[in-house]
C-alpha cells in the first residue's frame, strides 16, 4: 500500500478533498518524519505510517 492510498482514507476536508492537515506521517522502520507524496523512506526504505492527531 502506498502512502496515496493510506491519504486517500483519512478524513479530508470536503470542500476541496485535502488531507487533513491533522495527520503525522512518519518510517514504520526507523521514525523518521516523512513527507506525504513519500511512498518509502529515504533513510531506510521502510514504509510510511501515517498517524491521526486528535
Amino acid at each position: 500500500m502506498g502512502i496515496s492510498e493510506l491519504l486517500y482514507i483519512l478524513p479530508t476536508n470536503e470542500a476541496d478533498q485535502t488531507p487533513a492537515t491533522d495527520a503525522h506521517i512518519e518510517c514504520r522502520n526507523c521514525g523518521t518524519n516523512l513527507k506525504p507524496d513519500l511512498e518509502t523512506c529515504p533513510d531506510c526504505g521502510g514504509n510510511p505510517a501515517v498517524y491521526e492527531i486528535s
